[in-house]
């Protein structure tokens, strides 16, 4: 910061997007995402391995970050798991279940207050509240469905998209704490995609079978804006609002091998291929912000148990504006 204020002022420039190529310690205010930037370096990004899951499975939900995160739910085969885990940076601990098996629900919050909305099967509309010790049946969603993407906390989260047989459901549902209510739905049905954000800013990504398509949320509608680089389904995503996000995993029929371990990262306008994961997987979960995000079982067998953690330094970010 000291190096641009000597080298330009302390006026920091507007732009409608990221300048081609800042130099390290430039600041600029993007109008397009409506925050403040900053470059910081070469962009290093890396996947590492993390602490196995105490009982493997795909298809989790999970909360928090990536030093402090909540898995629940899931399934393998024919069981649908109860099984909750709390991890804390290095390794997953065993705490009290879920009222009910179920798996592709949606999540919000952190590790100590958490939410469960929706899941399979069959297709529910079940919500539980996690205090930090225990799960208790809250109100349920107005539409039952599973595969939909999630965002927010345990007190104010978002419900968008998903299955609710025979049709892809586009619907969208806010959770004040005590009851869900309909609001504006997305631009088109999505099934199990990667997703991120809060109630009021969150993006939603990809989906079964194959779709590149990218919706951001204001609070009110959804926008549809850039794609992809890459198709897929069945991916996990993290980021802490619609401005900044992080795809992985997933299928992707069109490239060979399908099962994939693509990373993407969103600045707020596009989409940019980082360093790929170390093991591809789908039916995956995700949560962490774009720099610092996890990654939660999965199928193909055997990584069902598997976690990875991904890290990023450098490159352009946003940073808190006063």
């Amino acid at each position: 910061m000291a190096e641009y204020a000597s080298e330009k002022g302390v006026k920091v420039q507007t732009v409608a997007g990221d300048p081609p190529a800042p130099f390290e310690g430039q600041v600029w205010y993007n109008s397009s995402t409506g925050s403040h930037r900053v470059n910081k370096g070469a962009l290093v990004s890396a996947w590492a391995t993390g602490g196995a899951l105490n009982t493997g499975r795909q298809k989790t939900a999970t909360a928090g970050t990536q030093t402090a995160a909540l898995t629940f739910g899931g399934n393998l085969g024919v069981t649908n798991y109860t099984q909750t885990e709390s991890y804390n940076g290095t390794s997953w601990t065993e705490v009290n279940d879920l009222g009910t098996g179920r798996y592709s629900g949606g999540a919000a919050g952190i590790s100590t207050a958490a939410l469960y909305f929706g899941g399979a099967y069959p297709f529910t509309g079940a919500t539980e509240s996690w205090n930090g010790t225990n799960w208790t049946e809250v109100n349920d969603l107005n539409t039952g469905r599973y595969g939909g993407g999630s965002a927010g906390t345990s007190t104010a989260a978002l419900y968008f998209g998903g299955d609710n047989p025979p049709d892809s459901d586009a619907s969208t549902e806010l959770w004040n704490g005590t009851n869900w209510t309909e609001v504006n739905n997305m631009t088109f049905g999505h099934i199990y995609f990667g997703s991120n954000g809060t109630q009021t800013s969150a993006l939603g990504y990809g989906g079964n079978p194959n779709y590149s398509q990218t919706e951001s949320w204001n609070g009110s509608n959804w926008t549809e804006v850039n794609d992809l680089n890459t198709a897929a389904g069945r991916q996990a995503g993290a980021g802490a609002d619609n401005t900044s996000a992080l795809a992985f995993g997933g299928i992707h029929p069109t490239v060979s091998p399908p099962i994939s371990a693509f990373t993407e990262s969103w600045n707020g306008t596009n989409w940019t291929e980082v360093n790929d994961m170390n093991t591809g997987r789908f039916y995956l979960s995700g949560t962490g912000i774009q720099t610092s995000a996890l990654a939660v079982g999965g199928s193909p067998a055997p990584i069902n148990s598997s976690t990875e953690e991904f890290s990023e330094t450098g490159g352009n970010q946003s940073v808190a504006s006063s």
